[in-house]
């Protein structure tokens, strides 16, 4: 007779341990394992607190942009224009002019044909340099004159003070930010830097950079994209009637006219919303979406 096996804690049989186990739950996979919560914080971190320096190409904002595809709601895109809009070039230009006119012992009726044929800056740089060159009878080549037009203003340059403070906030409310701005890729680039303006932004498109320009849809979709936005559910924010709203429309966006005290042309359609400044723009359009938030 086969000696019985005494059944005790420690040699009891396995099938013993599972008859004397409660019934076992079909287990599910947790997603939310400490472990992916501990990278999905990582990541927030690298979103947040990179460097958001974009220097001068489209191409350095495309990191920000794929985290900005998981953290954000899609509806706060807020393009916005460099010159007239954010800084103030018309008066930094029209102080550089005079100055400069008035070291050539010339009248300062010579600087107001200047600021004109500037054009707000919309005149060609290489046109102006030569137009310079021959009224003022200068020596220098328009090469060395286009250096002049393009970069001696841009230390004169200042923003208005709730400017900052206004990006900050729509920034801190969930909006992505980008710069979209036509011009020379050296000399945009060392205005956002002179003004300090890099921590307020995610991206910075500058037309020489992408091989376009506003009022082109093209390169507010370029923007947009790198963003990760919806140009359906978003702004674009300028001075120019053409270049900025008009532009901005075509791109199927919604359009804030920063007006600086000027009437909008009549022959132009109207845009979203008109303010008298950036800030005050942004600011409305804070107020507008107050409900749209991050998603947690």
């Amino acid at each position: 007779i086969p000696t019985p096996i005494p059944t005790t804690p420690h040699n009891t049989s396995t099938a013993n341990l599972r008859r004397n186990q409660p019934p076992r739950t079909k287990q599910t996979t947790n997603p939310l394992t400490p472990h992916s919560l501990t990278a999905c914080g990582f990541l927030w971190f690298l979103y947040q607190f990179l460097p958001v320096s974009c220097g001068s190409s489209i191409s350095s904002c495309r990191f920000r942009g794929m985290f900005s595809r998981i953290a954000y709601d899609g509806r706060m895109l807020l393009l916005v224009d460099l010159d007239n809009t954010l800084v103030d070039r018309t008066s930094a230009f029209a102080c550089w002019a005079t100055n400069f006119v008035r070291s050539l012992g010339r009248p300062d009726s010579d600087a107001a044909w200047l600021i004109t044929a500037d054009r707000d800056g919309y005149e060609p740089r290489a046109s102006l340099a030569l137009a310079l060159k021959e009224r003022f009878g200068m020596d220098r080549g328009v090469e060395a004159l286009v250096d002049i037009l393009l970069y001696e203003h841009v230390a004169l340059m200042t923003m208005d003070p709730p400017t900052p403070i206004a990006l900050r906030e729509a920034r801190e409310a969930g909006w992505r930010i980008g710069i979209v701005t036509n011009g020379a890729t050296a000399q945009q680039t060392l205005k956002i830097e002179h003004l300090g303006l890099d921590p307020y932004v995610d991206c910075v498109v500058i037309s020489e950079a992408v091989g376009m320009k506003k009022p082109d849809a093209e390169i507010f979709r370029l923007a947009a994209q790198e963003l990760g936005g919806d140009l359906t559910d978003g702004w674009m924010v300028g001075d120019h009637p053409i270049a900025d709203i008009s532009g901005g429309r075509a791109a199927r966006l919604k359009t804030g006219w920063v007006s600086r005290g000027q009437a909008w042309p009549n022959h132009v359609p109207p845009p979203t919303l008109t303010r008298h400044t950036a800030a005050e723009v942004i600011n409305a359009l804070i107020q507008r979406d107050a409900g749209h938030h991050l998603i947690p």
